[in-house]
């Protein structure tokens, strides 16, 4: 059975997440450090194992300097499709 719409939707979050997250030289450790997130949760978010809640993304958005428009529009839809 494939992956629904919703899961390559989280993917693509988690992808979102990661590349920012690389772009910014941070590790896994230290953005877990800056948001108080664990470096385990952070880890699953970029994999698409967790789904985080708005504010988790926007904390999280904020740390990687990410645009929140950007992060909005992928987040909702994510929220729009899911299960």
């Amino acid at each position: 059975m494939g992956r629904g719409r919703a899961e390559s939707v989280m993917d693509e979050f988690g992808l979102l997440l990661q590349t920012a997250r690389k772009r910014s030289g941070l590790s896994l450790r230290a953005l877990g450090k800056e948001t108080g997130y664990s470096n385990a949760f952070l880890s699953q978010l970029e994999n698409g194992v967790e789904h985080p809640g708005f504010e988790t993304a926007i904390l999280i958005a904020e740390a990687l300097r990410l645009d929140l428009k950007v992060l909005a529009t992928v987040f909702m839809d994510c929220r729009g499709r899911r299960g």
